[in-house]
C-alpha cells in the first residue's frame, strides 16, 4: 500500500520537537500509542501556553484537540527526537 505524500512544513501552523525517554520504547524499539497521545497533548498545550491562549494557573479556557492523526515516517528510538506539526 502506498503512502500519501507528506505536506510541506509551511502547511502546518506550528511545530514542536519532542525528545524520547527511555520508558517510551518497548523492547522492540516501538513507541506505544499512549506515548504518542501524550506527545500530542504536550505539544498542543505547550503551544497554547506559549502563545498566551491558555493560562493553566488562572484561566478558565481549556484547549481541545478535536481531531488527531499521526503520520509516522520512521521509528522513534531512544535517545532520539521527533518533530510534531499541527494545522
Amino acid at each position: 500500500m502506498s503512502r500519501p505524500p507528506l505536506h510541506g512544513r509551511d502547511a502546518y501552523r506550528a511545530w514542536r520537537e519532542m525528545t524520547t525517554r527511555w520508558a517510551d520504547n518497548d523492547s522492540y524499539g516501538h513507541v506505544n500509542n499512549v506515548v504518542y497521545y501524550g506527545w500530542f497533548d504536550t505539544a498542543v498545550n505547550a503551544w497554547l501556553v506559549e502563545t498566551g491562549l491558555l493560562d493553566v494557573a488562572a484561566g478558565d479556557p481549556i484547549g481541545l484537540v478535536w481531531r488527531r492523526a499521526a503520520v509516522t515516517r520512521g521509528r522513534s528510538p531512544f535517545p532520539g527526537r521527533s518533530r510534531w506539526g499541527w494545522r
